[in-house]
């Protein structure tokens, strides 16, 4: 199946995603829209985000900031406007209290995150993934979508935000969730349901988000934890 990007596990994670600085590479299945093998920098865990409540609205009056990422529009931030229904994509809870800056970082990687899934469920928009994603992140990307010979995912899923947190050399942050992907299945290029259980499972992942020149918000990095460490809610 197509793979998410590039993701790696991380150690310490029991609902709320914890990182440590030094992460640990594991492998993850091929089979799986998450996987990969990049480090996500240290936290500054001073600058962590709040806890996650269903509903939130993170900084909803808060204007975007100059070059704020197009991609991922404007607008409140809270998990009703930041699903899609029609993709199968549910935000459950975002954190609460979050800066103008933390606003516009988690949506930015709203954006990505719902191209990444409209990718994996419809092969649709590998073309513009570059508005989303950088560096390392979208060459793993395009490669990962090369290998997927037909094959898809199948909605549902959900996603619930831990913290929206600033790296320790203040160059981006960090997006720490939890993805529900029990309800998803798997198909090839035929048609046929070759969903594997092992992956119909609870997600731990963070996303690093970095700045460009114009300050757009796009996604560089990403690492997923040990399975059904985390809870969606």
């Amino acid at each position: 199946m197509g793979q998410r990007g590039s993701r790696r596990r991380f150690a310490g994670v029991a609902g709320a995603v914890v990182l440590a600085g030094c992460l640990v590479l594991a492998g993850c299945s091929s089979s799986s829209p998450k996987g990969g093998s990049t480090t996500v920098p240290p936290l500054n865990t001073a600058a962590s985000g709040a806890s996650a409540s269903a509903g939130a609205t993170a900084s909803a009056g808060a204007s975007a900031s100059p070059g704020a990422n197009s991609a991922a529009g404007t607008g409140p931030v809270t998990p009703e406007s930041m699903s899609d229904p029609d993709l199968g994509y549910t935000v459950v809870s975002i954190p609460e209290n979050l800066d103008p800056t933390q606003t516009e970082v988690l949506r930015a990687y709203f954006a990505y995150d719902k191209a990444t899934w409209r990718l994996w469920f419809r092969n649709e928009g590998l073309d513009t993934m570059h508005t989303v994603a950088t560096g390392q992140l979208l060459t793993e990307i395009k490669h990962n979508a090369a290998k997927k010979n037909g094959s898809l995912s199948r909605p549902p899923v959900r996603i619930s935000v831990s913290e929206v947190t600033a790296s320790d050399d203040g160059k981006g942050y960090t997006v720490a969730t939890c993805l529900d992907k029990t309800q998803m299945r798997s198909v090839d290029a035929q048609g046929k349901d070759i969903t594997d259980p092992n992956n119909q499972i609870y997600l731990p992942s963070a996303t690093f988000m970095t700045q460009g020149p114009n300050g757009t918000w796009r996604a560089s990095l990403e690492d997923s934890g040990t399975p059904n460490s985390c809870s969606v809610n």
